[in-house]
């Protein structure tokens, strides 16, 4: 039988009361509890061209810590745009970002970005303006190919479309227009393309009647179908 000094039992006790009395659970970790834009809110840049800032969303628990190492979600919800990748986690502020690039469509909150976390019901927003591309087209809107009575107005305005290379309208491009056969006449040589990216004048024919007798046209400098005639 081995017999147990009464040092080691000392020895034992001590170790057992100094375990006791340590606390073995480790520190907390934060609980993400929300996620919000931080920056790169409500930017504007030219339709399929890149925002000049990055989206940045922050996570945090629920007095305000920011949360580190949450994988966050992004997606294009409306524009047709795309994000830079599709997650990321945060960094040790809390913090996860993204490039975007925006959609071909033009409009005020053309594109929408959402940056979510898993188990969180609500996510953070982002809306973004895309302006028209450079004027690239112009084509015939309505009002050719009308029948009038001669030194009359006609019944509807020559009008003409102006649109970016996406199809996009583009407001406040000069129009030119001239009568180009017949001796009628016009009620503006120059307009400008509004909001909608038309441009208008009416056109009163000429004495002369027949078929074809009087034509108009509309010019628009270095856009492709310029000029535009009307017969």
């Amino acid at each position: 039988m081995h017999r147990v000094s009464a040092a080691a039992v000392v020895l034992v006790s001590l170790v057992a009361i100094a375990t006791c009395g340590r606390d073995t659970s480790g520190p907390t970790i934060p609980v993400p509890t929300a996620i919000t834009s931080i920056a790169g809110d409500t930017q504007t840049a030219t339709v399929g061209t890149s925002l000049p800032q990055p989206l940045v969303a922050r996570v945090t628990a629920a007095d305000g810590t920011p949360v580190s190492g949450v994988p966050v979600s992004w997606q294009v919800t409306a524009g047709g745009g795309s994000v830079s990748t599709s997650s990321v986690t945060t960094d040790s502020l809390g913090r996860a970002s993204v490039l975007v690039t925006l959609g071909t469509r033009a409009g005020a909150s053309a594109d929408t970005i959402q940056a979510t976390v898993a188990r969180l019901a609500r996510g953070a927003v982002f809306t973004e303006t895309a302006t028209p591309a450079a004027p690239a087209r112009i084509a015939v809107a309505s009002g050719n190919a009308q029948t009038g009575t001669v030194g009359e107005p006609l019944h509807d305005s020559l009008s003409v479309a102006v649109q970016d290379a996406y199809g996009n309208p583009s407001p406040g491009v000069g129009i030119t227009w001239v009568v180009t056969a017949g001796s009628g006449t016009l009620s503006a040589a120059t307009t400008t393309t509004d909001a909608g990216g038309h441009a208008a004048v009416s056109w009163s024919l000429g004495t002369a009647a027949g078929a074809d007798n009087d034509s108009a046209a509309a010019r628009a400098a270095g856009l492709a179908g310029s000029p535009v005639t009307f017969v």
